[in-house]
């Protein structure tokens, strides 16, 4: 297996980046409403297990451990953890995580969570979430607004990578996409919700015209994955606005060729190229053979003639642009845009969880854990598209907003159950019991944990 030390570094980096963001908003959440409860914050972490370095205003700036009989009184200890797996916020007087049962078994004090209301105990421990889901939005919104949203007012079919998804479900070059799942398709991005996010692990029924002709297909053989790996090129399937540029001359042929950094590449021979793939898989099949390459600089076409390597390469590097049309947002319509986009994405993971169960697809094909997510900030990251981190960011920030309410003992959403249940009864459930549910909570979420690692490694290694 090839190692790109450049990608594991820039997978380090995005993942402390992403990873780091999102849990400090998520803690931010819950401290911010402790405090506005009247509750004392005894930690801050970033990070779980042993304490490396923090700062509080009693001891400063601290590495190492704090003494076993450290008592803060109002103030916090501000801390990075040595585990980077989430955080925590730690109040006395409740059984999270810790299991620390110290104050539960005397009369609450008036800083304690247990000495505070069904309503203030809800509102603490759904902050977390609640400030995931607007960073979320937050991120989207400003997209929106600085940068617009591209979209690509194409249903044509420009290219279908050999060996893809997009093939095996019977797609082809030249295809225009006219109905999916009945609804009338107006652009590629109605085509990427239709294919990918509707129903997700369900055939997809497909009218579409081919050679001017209409047929009817059934589509099948979709992976979630792939779109999640190439979302620009929907498993295979390139659209007709999508385009091919020289990023780098390197071999002499190609120079004595005219070819130029920032050139498009509209034809070899008589084929015209959309795409990466498209020129690669074209090129690779005529080691030896002598081709005609059209392309266009500026407002003027060229062409010459040149001979491919035995190899099956011209020496050029190439990227890819995708000829989008920005659709410019106001202030207020950007964050309307937000808003539904955190939906959207929303709805899209909650379909996916609902097929794995239902058998539509599999948990390998579907789920991502901490290699997956470390990969995709490193690909993103050193793509240099910062607008295109900020969504995979977000993206993510509603999937921990998702996964933390749902009601499972040691997540918030398990925590809420406790708080309305005793809320309910109008009186504390006994202690035992409470560590038991959080014992019962934390063999899931760790069983959990060790199954979407697992898929990652057997992914990728």
């Amino acid at each position: 297996m090839d190692i790109d030390i450049t990608l594991i570094l820039g997978s380090i980096i995005g993942f402390a980046i992403v990873i780091g963001v999102l849990v400090t908003v998520h803690e931010f959440g819950h401290f911010i409403a402790a405090r506005l409860a009247g509750m004392r914050v005894e930690i801050f972490s970033i990070g779980m297990g042993k304490r490396l370095f923090g700062f509080n205003n009693i001891n400063g700036f601290t590495f190492g451990e704090l003494p076993d009989d450290w008592d803060g009184g109002d103030n916090t200890d501000y801390r990075v953890a040595i585990l980077p797996i989430g955080g925590y916020v730690k109040v006395p007087g409740m059984i999270d995580e810790s299991m620390d049962t110290e104050h539960v078994e005397s009369e609450p004090k008036p800083w304690e969570f247990r000495a505070k209301g069904p309503w203030a105990k809800a509102l603490f421990i759904t902050a977390g979430v609640i400030l995931n889901w607007f960073l979320a939005v937050t991120f989207f919104a400003y997209i929106a607004f600085v940068g617009g949203v591209e979209t690509n007012p194409t249903t044509s079919v420009g290219y279908v990578v050999p060996g893809t998804a997009a093939e095996d479900a019977g797609l082809r070059t030249g295809d225009r996409i006219f109905t999916i799942r009945g609804d009338t398709v107006h652009n590629w991005d109605d085509i990427m919700e239709g294919l990918f996010f509707d129903d997700i692990g369900s055939d997809v029924d497909v009218q579409l015209y081919r050679k001017g002709v209409l047929r009817r297909l059934t589509l099948s053989g979709f992976r979630l994955a792939e779109f999640l790996k190439h979302p620009r090129r929907f498993t295979g399937l390139v659209n007709n606005r999508s385009a091919t540029f020289v990023a780098s001359v390197g071999s002499d042929r190609a120079k004595e060729l005219g070819l130029q950094p920032g050139d498009t590449i509209a034809y070899l021979n008589t084929v015209k190229i959309f795409s990466y793939d498209q020129f690669r898989n074209y090129v690779v099949a005529r080691p030896g053979e002598t081709i005609e390459v059209t392309w266009k600089r500026g407002a003027e076409m060229h062409s010459g003639k040149v001979t491919i390597d035995e190899t099956g390469k011209l020496g050029i590097g190439l990227g890819e642009e995708f000829n989008g049309i920005p659709r410019e947002f106001t202030f207020a319509g950007s964050w309307s845009y937000g808003w539904n986009r955190s939906v959207s994405i929303l709805t899209g993971f909650f379909n996916t969880i609902t097929a794995i169960f239902t058998g539509k697809v599999s948990a390998g094909d579907s789920l991502g854990g901490p290699i997956e997510i470390a990969k995709q900030s490193g690909l993103r990251l050193l793509s240099g598209d910062f607008n295109g981190f900020l969504a995979f960011m977000a993206s993510l920030s509603v999937v921990l907003a998702l996964i933390n309410i749902l009601p499972i003992p040691a997540l918030d959403g398990g925590h809420l159950v406790i708080i309305i249940v005793e809320g309910v009864m109008r009186r504390e459930l006994p202690t035992k019991i409470k560590i038991y549910i959080q014992y019962a909570g934390l063999i899931f979420v760790l069983g959990l944990m060790i199954l979407v690692l697992g898929l990652d490694i057997s992914r990728w290694f």
